[in-house]
């Protein structure tokens, strides 16, 4: 997404809260559970600056990791929203928007691993610093990544991994020389060494940069090559540009024209990942290695919980080759001397996404609420489900003589409408981007490619 303002990290801390001692259940009052609950306050920090907004509008969300309990409640005029929270550990999030002039100003927060104990004290509200970002031209739609059964085989099946991006704006995009990366930890429940404790509080806060872990990829074209028109999009194979269905039929077909592909058998030559692409995939099309910094034979992204973002080297910077190259830009992983990673400034970033596990209790963020200041929870593996973007019925219903279709029955879509069925009807999309996936974007049943059956509009 692109940032209006960059506002450093998301500060990670633990909050205890002192509780009153536990009251006996038969002593004959209202509430049982009186002294295993506790008032808790938010309060939300706004960068300097900001719009003005009409008080009130922010929405707050405490999530308990472990037992999946989510509170909900709007701030008041004083910024502050109020729970009532058992012990556990939380996540909050918080979400406000503001109109500016053209534009919508989307303020995300967001802090983790927040404790509620009977160990500590509360004497102040948390504080949650908010960040703004306007909506990105160009955005992420779809990640498949979670792969599927082999039937009528046994076992599952990861080798056909893809992203979708569109042209999620009224004027004409181009992707060349995009970068696209994923951050380290590959995986949501892998230890985070990135994290920077203050000294003398012990709070923890992203840096202000994303680690890139193996290698760091680039759309080719040399600045107008590949457009991309308003309601267009592109498939970015991360694995085999192929027809994968012709072994597995549960799989999707990749073999198409308009795709993209993380193919160069210089440097990946594991062909379970890397095959040769299909006939239909043109050479020009192949992505380019700008960087490789790992000794993994195959490149991959997390098959439950990966990172995924998009971003572009400003020219000030140099040519993204030139800058993955500096070794000024290298970085070695803490505690890992033998893991090198490319440093990408946060502002760089057009688009990222992150993703939890639904079978672990320890996903914790890996991006910075000025990148991502939410999630989406891939349920379930190998079952061909794909992470979809939420339309925005607002800004679709408004677009004149739109022929919008309703009926959308493949996932949890707020909004009703078939995206895909709208495209194919002729009319245009505007996908919903907040900056925060957890409202973002959904699980939807089946890849979109195979839901679809048809190609994506080709270029």
């Amino acid at each position: 997404m692109k940032k209006y303002k960059y506002i450093a990290g998301i500060v990670l801390g633990m909050v205890a809260v002192v509780l009153c001692s536990c009251n006996d259940l038969l002593d004959g009052k209202d509430n049982p559970y009186e002294g295993t609950t506790r008032e808790l306050t938010v309060r939300l920090v706004y960068p300097e600056g900001h719009p003005d907004r009409e008080g009130g509008s922010a929405r707050v969300t405490l999530e308990d990791v472990d037992r999946g309990t989510v509170y909900t409640a709007s701030a008041g005029n004083d910024d502050m929203a109020r729970f009532e929270v058992a012990f556990g550990i939380y996540r909050v999030s918080a979400r406000d928007r503001v109109s500016e002039q053209d534009a919508v100003i989307y303020f995300n927060g967001a802090r983790d691993q927040m404790i509620v104990s009977a160990a500590s004290d509360l004497s102040q509200p948390v504080n949650i610093p908010l960040v703004a970002s306007k909506t990105s031209q160009i955005v992420i739609k779809e990640v498949y990544c979670g792969g599927c059964k082999k039937d009528p085989l046994e076992g599952t099946y990861q080798s056909d991994k893809y992203v979708i991006l569109y042209n999620n704006s009224e004027k004409v995009a181009y992707l060349d020389n995009i970068c696209f990366g994923t951050v380290d930890p590959y995986n949501a429940y892998g230890t985070n060494v990135w994290l920077i404790a203050d000294p003398e509080t012990g709070e923890k806060s992203f840096r202000d940069y994303v680690p890139l872990v193996e290698c760091v990829w680039g759309f080719p074209g040399g600045g107008t090559d590949y457009p991309l028109e308003p309601g267009g999009q592109a498939v970015m194979c991360i694995n085999g540009a192929i027809d994968h269905t012709l072994q597995y039929p549960l799989s999707v077909d990749l073999n198409r024209a308009d795709c993209f592909v993380c193919y160069d058998n210089t440097y990946y030559t594991n062909t379970t990942y890397h095959p040769t692409p299909g006939d239909k995939v043109r050479t020009d099309r192949y992505m380019q290695v700008l960087r490789k910094t790992g000794t993994a034979k195959a490149y991959t992204i997390s098959v439950d919980s990966p990172t995924t973002l998009f971003f572009k080297v400003p020219a000030e910077a140099g040519t993204a080759r030139e800058y993955m190259n500096d070794a000024a830009n290298e970085v070695l992983k803490p505690g890992y001397p033998g893991t090198r990673c490319i440093k990408v400034p946060n502002e760089w970033i057009m688009d990222g996404m992150e993703v939890f596990s639904g079978s672990s209790t320890g996903n914790a963020k890996r991006l910075a609420p000025a990148i991502d200041a939410g999630y989406v929870t891939l349920t379930e593996n190998f079952l061909g489900r794909t992470l979809y973007r939420n339309v925005d019925a607002e800004a679709t219903l408004a677009i004149e003589g739109n022929p919008v279709v309703y009926g959308y029955a493949y996932g949890n879509d707020p909004s009703g409408i078939d995206a895909e069925a709208t495209l194919k009807a002729g009319g245009r999309v505007v996908y919903q981007d907040t900056n925060n996936s957890t409202d973002d974007f959904e699980v939807m049943d089946q890849p979109m490619i195979r839901r679809n059956g048809e190609k994506v509009p080709a270029w």
